[in-house]
């Protein structure tokens, strides 16, 4: 079960990155954990949330929201069928998109190159 290490180790990949990282929620009982992370940098808001089941990760999104927008998203949630990577799909300014190979690290790195794009 992952529980606070897990937390741990986002908070240190968003730190590591220049975010001040806050604990919005975590819930742990035998079997299932999930938590809410917020990440603040400039006025960029990152938002992780997962949810783990018998120590594998079930359910996932991370989004970045840009100007109380968000921007991009990474998510698994049981929506669009239609993609070839269903349930995974990622969300980049109003498109819905396959996600090949989702992960918190790929997130991240795609947020970051979008801000830098965009100055931020």
């Amino acid at each position: 079960m992952p529980g606070l290490p897990r937390i741990r180790r986002v908070a240190a990949l968003l730190r590591g990155r220049g975010y001040s990282v806050s604990l919005v929620r975590a819930v742990s009982r035998p079997g299932f954990f999930s938590y809410r992370l917020r990440a603040r940098r400039r006025g960029v808001l990152i938002y992780v949330s997962e949810v783990w089941l018998q120590g594998r990760l079930a359910r996932y999104a991370y989004t970045l929201v840009v100007g109380g927008r968000a921007v991009l998203r990474y998510d698994n949630a049981p929506h669009h069928p239609g993609l070839s990577t269903y349930p995974h799909h990622v969300h980049r300014e109003g498109r819905v998109e396959p996600l090949e190979r989702p992960s918190l690290e790929g997130f991240l790195e795609e947020a970051e190159t979008l801000l830098r794009r965009r100055g931020l």
